[in-house]
């Protein structure tokens, strides 16, 4: 992966619960160890740039974190499967 964005976690809104940012970092940091590229997506990733990093009001609440990656092989989506089971 080329590009990277900043951390949002760390400016996280206070509105999202404790556990959906410990999942954020769960996920990055397997997918960061196994290089396998990752993206934060829908309402969540949409929440955390507008309250997080411009301080604009609260979006729709959804409980549901969604997250795309790019596998070369099935033995790395394994590998990684096997790291957040872990």
């Amino acid at each position: 992966m080329t590009n990277t964005s900043h951390p949002l976690f760390d400016a996280r809104p206070d509105t999202l619960p404790d556990w959906v940012t410990e999942v954020i970092r769960l996920v990055a940091r397997a997918a960061e160890e196994l290089a396998v590229e990752h993206l934060l997506v829908g309402v969540i990733a949409r929440d955390l740039v507008l309250q997080g990093v411009f301080g604009l009001g609260e979006g729709r609440q959804t409980l549901d974190v969604d997250f795309g990656v790019a596998v070369a092989d099935w033995r790395q989506f394994d590998d990684l499967k096997s790291a957040l089971l872990a």
